[in-house]
């Protein structure tokens, strides 16, 4: 049945309803466009809950409901809810419901209940708050994911992920947050860790990642070397050494450079200095000089 002006409506019981309906299209048995410039195209599909409260909907696949405001649906026994404005919906079984205005949810089974502004992609996918993405469910998880220009190229670039930027006079930009998986209960939460893929042999199997840095609940371990400046500050991971001032220092403490301690200095063992300035300032020490002619002293301190 076709009613009102410019509608059309065609298969068994297929209906644009009311004559107050306009430029609405049902296309399949049994379904029904009720609201004006909307679409219905399935066996069963339906687009607004009730007559006239809905326009601007698309409703595809059997059983499909469209009963928000300019919403698309597409999916067979998929529906958006009459208060869920605005929404997106891509799956089979999908269902965005309660007021989740704007939402958008891709994937067969997907959930969004009532949270406005969030996306859900994957099968199973489950928003449980507004403003949220979801990616993957439990038991149909996301496990790798690439951003830019596929898994491989030729000649991949570099990729930049930045929170918001202000706009205007003097405005700060947004903080961007790199959080681990919050455990429950006695749980800690999940670790962050950093890998990189060191060069290999020659060929074209993709090289392996090794983790260079993790932060858990508890450290922060690094397992590679850290480097500040070139040489203001350097751990040599491998032979266990720090550098001030130096890139490779040669003995577990390196400082290259003047140095200032404000409170007291603890020798537990010898002392060797190079180069001996106004010795007689430092009291409490006994000097031996060695018979290279260049001033080198050994200074034996007892605590």
């Amino acid at each position: 049945m076709s009613f009102g002006t410019d509608t059309i409506a065609i298969g068994r019981g297929a209906n644009t309803n009311y004559e107050s309906q306009s430029a609405g299209i049902a296309i399949g048995g049994g379904s029904e466009s009720r609201a004006p410039g909307s679409i219905a195209i399935g066996g069963g599909a339906a687009v607004a809950g009730t007559i006239n409260d809905c326009c601007g909907a698309v409703s595809i696949g059997n059983a499909s409901d469209a009963f928000g405001e300019e919403s698309i649906v597409i999916g067979s026994s998929s529906s958006v809810a009459a208060t869920a404005d605005q929404s997106i919906l891509f799956g089979q079984g999908a269902v965005i419901s309660g007021s989740a205005i704007g939402s958008v949810a891709l994937g067969n089974y997907t959930s969004i209940a009532g949270h406005s502004f969030s996306i859900a992609l994957g099968t199973q996918a489950v928003v449980t708050g507004a403003n949220q993405l979801v990616v993957g469910n439990v038991s149909y998880p996301i496990t790798n994911f690439y951003i830019g220009e596929g898994v491989v190229s030729t000649s991949p670039g570099s990729l930049v992920i930045n929170a918001t930027g202000g706009s205007g006079t003097n405005i700060a930009g947004g903080a961007l947050t790199i959080a681990g998986g919050k455990g429950t209960g006695t749980g800690a939460g999940g670790s962050i860790i950093f890998q990189t893929a060191s060069a290999g042999s020659t060929g074209t199997a993709l090289n392996s990642l090794t983790t260079r840095f993790t932060i858990d609940t508890a450290t922060s371990t690094f397992a590679t070397d850290i480097v500040a400046d070139t040489n203001v500050f350097v751990v040599n991971i491998n032979e266990n050494r720090v550098g001030i001032g130096t890139a490779a220092p040669s003995t577990t403490l390196g400082v290259m450079g003047t140095s200032r301690f404000n409170g007291a200095v603890t020798v537990a063992g010898a002392l060797t200095i190079n180069t001996i300035t106004e010795l007689a300032r430092l009291a409490g020490l006994a000097g031996l000089m060695d018979r290279t002619g260049r001033g080198r002293a050994l200074l034996a301190v007892w605590l």
